[in-house]
């Protein structure tokens, strides 16, 4: 059974990636990750995060972390 937070309350930096999924479904990572700031930290997080769910074969989250790196990419 997954720990229920609201979203406001997750600060997805200091959550370690294996708990998220735990944590939060993969439309309310969505949620998060767009309402992180444009820097190179997050840039790197959404990177190591990409891997993770790869690795562990979580798809739909692997797929909102994937939108989010092409949205912040530049034109």
């Amino acid at each position: 059974m997954k720990k229920k937070l609201t979203i406001n309350t997750v600060k997805i930096d200091e959550v370690p990636v294996a708990d998220l999924v735990e944590m939060i479904d993969d439309w309310e990572l969505q949620i998060i990750l767009g309402a992180q700031p444009l820097t190179r930290d997050v840039d790197v997080m959404l990177d190591n995060m990409l891997e993770y769910f790869v690795e562990e074969e979580l798809y739909n989250y692997a797929c909102v972390v994937r939108d989010e790196i092409q949205k912040r990419k530049p034109l």
